[in-house]
């Protein structure tokens, strides 16, 4: 801590008065300057440049004490969950503690979170995540730093899509299909038990392969066709062979 500032005489009841200013504020580790004080323990209210000092019989000597409140600065922080799991679109509220070198509790309640996926959403100790994965939510105050593990599942499907979507084919052939879906965060779903239908009851469908078996219908929701060639009609002109 720096050496008390060495006495001042005012001609003046207040320091403003006398064109004077407050001496400078000092510093001391480990705490915040709350003012200059007529008291000792920084009791009662801080003296301005307006307060009058002198009470106008005579010199009067005006001791002025520096007020302190401790910042203790934490050494380390804990980070709870260190470990956890949830779904894409849901949000995880964490509790961060700190202490300083002796163990002894220390206010962290400016301390800040980020993550290491720039999707995710922080807000407070709060983070809400969309995209599955494993990331690393950081605390941090000053220098002093805890981590933990979130790992993000994906969400239940939203979206499938089959491919091909439109085929036309000869019957009694067979289309393999593909599937593939996504929850609604965009996540890449197994959709490994999905199951195939046909509008067209007489195809038959073995896992994800499909044969038509009848003609000229548009099967839902893929668009297949499937065509033979007819013979020809008895009542449709021949060509003349010469």
């Amino acid at each position: 801590m720096a050496a008390p500032p060495a006495d001042r005489w005012v001609y003046a009841p207040t320091l403003a008065m006398a064109e004077e200013a407050l001496p400078a504020a000092p510093v001391r580790q480990g705490h915040e300057f709350l003012g200059w004080f007529r008291q000792p323990g920084a009791s009662g209210a801080p003296v301005s440049s307006s307060t009058i000092l002198g009470g106008g019989n005579g010199p009067t000597t005006v001791p002025l004490y520096a007020g302190w409140t401790s910042v203790a600065t934490p050494t380390t922080l804990l980070l709870s969950p260190t470990t956890h799991e949830i779904v894409a679109g849901e949000s995880v509220t964490y509790t961060v503690t700190g202490a300083d070198e002796f163990g002894n509790p220390v206010d962290v309640s400016g301390a800040a979170l980020t993550s290491s996926e720039a999707d995710d959403e922080v807000s407070g100790w709060s983070v809400t995540a969309q995209q599955e994965g494993v990331r690393t939510i950081t605390a941090s105050v000053g220098n002093v730093t805890a981590t933990a593990s979130l790992t993000v599942s994906v969400a239940p499907v939203a979206t499938l899509w089959i491919a091909p979507k439109n085929r036309q084919v000869v019957a009694g052939s067979t289309i393999s299909y593909v599937v593939v879906g996504e929850d609604e965060f965009g996540n890449p779903v197994d959709v490994s038990g999905a199951a195939l239908t046909s509008s067209e009851t007489g195809d038959e469908i073995r896992g994800w392969l499909v044969t038509p078996e009848s003609v000229g219908f548009v099967r839902s929701p893929r668009r297949w066709e499937t065509r033979r060639r007819l013979p020809s009609s008895p009542w449709s002109p021949r060509r003349r062979c010469h």
